[in-house]
């Protein structure tokens, strides 16, 4: 079995100056980029799997229109039409385009006509881009995979598939509405869709994964952006993917959005920890005071040590005396694993407040619970595997002052 060869592509294109991707031929773009999979090959089928959907912008990516040109570049002359473009409509329920599927003709004589009719099925292709507009409320990200990998020829083992949306799937087996599972780690949501058996069937294909900025409403992803692109990257090279690329539109100011389109939830985007009270709150294992995983070492300490810093500076201050630490976990592994991994992760937060912040160590109690605590939320699905939102947020420091006892998560 060949290993996919994965790429990733940082895309820093200016706007087409007099040609928008509706309705041209622009050589300038594939000057500017240069694609990694060498596997847009005019032999076989390419599919274009599209996202217009709600609260997105009117743009297009330009990475299509180039994808398209570099595709109908290689085709000769033929009154029989050669191998399908097909344009798949990525939304709750994708499907390829009425009228979406087109092949190149051309009668030219000479290679100047032919280039010119080559310039014409690429403009052509475009406008058909330009119509989609999304269907059905929602996106399902798995199901507009499989879709274009039926249109892109997987059946045969070899063909083209570009994928332009935010990534951010809203129903179906990948739904980030679900709290937790935008933050949890991506290898866990491989490990839970290959349980479901809901990955999709890429084999063979050269995958262009074209991650696209989130638009308002929703809000900004941050770092956890980087979650979403890692995610779709091992979704395709585990589904068989003969070469991966993942292109990253970067954010621009936002232009005209499309309106009257079915909705889209927004997907939760977990906040910085704040802290109500002096010493209390929970520290979720996500974003600024992320562990690594199985570990209780922190992934950025500098800015855990940042969040962490009031209560520390409330210790040292003794504007509170006294604070427990407990930590928990998902329901991974035996229970003595859980509460000991529960219980260094609590350390590493002491840690932090005493040495960095000052604060009295006989101050600071410590404790591991694992996944038996009363918040728990169930997080074990029907095969015995991890449910990755519901674990995501089983996986917490809780912070809670002595006042004059500590207080105890532990079920009774």
């Amino acid at each position: 079995m060949t290993t996919p060869r994965s790429r990733i592509t940082a895309v820093f294109l200016a706007a087409l100056v007099g040609s928008a991707l509706l309705g041209g031929y622009a050589p300038a773009v594939a000057e500017r980029l240069t694609l990694q999979c060498p596997a847009v090959v005019s032999d076989a089928p390419l599919a274009l799997a599209v996202s217009r959907r709600a609260n997105s912008s009117e743009a297009l990516s330009p990475v299509i229109e180039q994808v398209v040109a570099q595709f109908v570049s290689g085709l000769p002359a033929s009154d029989h039409g050669g191998p399908v473009v097909s344009v798949v409509n990525v939304d709750g329920r994708p499907e390829v385009l009425r009228d979406g599927a087109v092949s190149f003709v051309s009668d030219a004589k000479n290679s100047a006509a032919l280039d010119d009719d080559r310039k014409k099925f690429v403009a052509a292709v475009s406008g058909i881009v330009g119509r989609v507009r999304a269907a059905h409320p929602e996106v399902d990200v798995i199901a507009a995979l499989e879709q274009a990998a039926v249109a892109a020829g997987r059946d045969n083992g070899r063909g083209t598939l570009v994928f332009s949306d935010s990534g951010l799937s809203t129903t179906g087996a990948l739904n980030f509405t679900q709290p937790g599972l935008l933050e949890a780690p991506p290898a866990e949501v491989i490990a839970f869709l290959e349980r479901e058996h809901a990955l999709p069937n890429l084999k063979g294909l050269s995958v262009f994964l074209v991650l696209e900025p989130v638009e308002p409403p929703q809000a900004d992803l941050g770092h956890y952006r980087a979650n979403v692109k890692d995610l779709l990257q091992m979704i395709a090279e585990k589904g068989g993917a003969a070469c991966v690329e993942v292109i990253e539109e970067p954010a621009t100011a936002s232009g005209p959005h499309l309106d009257h389109l079915p909705p889209v939830s927004l997907v939760p985007v977990p906040q910085a920890a704040v802290f109500s009270a002096p010493c209390s709150g929970v520290l979720y294992d996500t974003g600024d005071v992320g562990f690594n995983p199985g570990l209780a070492t922190f992934i950025e300490p500098a800015k855990a040590h940042a969040v962490l810093e009031p209560v520390g500076r409330a210790l040292h201050d003794r504007t509170c005396n006294r604070i427990v630490l407990t930590g928990t976990t998902a329901r991974d592994g035996s229970l003595a694993y859980q509460r000991n991994l529960a219980r260094q992760r609590a350390e590493a937060v002491k840690k932090v407040l005493v040495t960095e912040d000052g604060a009295d160590p006989a101050s600071i109690e410590t404790v591991g619970l694992g996944s038996y605590f009363t918040e728990y939320q169930p997080d074990n699905d029907p095969h015995g595997g991890l449910w990755p939102g519901p674990a995501q947020l089983n996986r917490t420091v809780r912070i809670d002052p002595c006042t004059p006892t500590c207080p105890s998560h532990e079920l009774k």
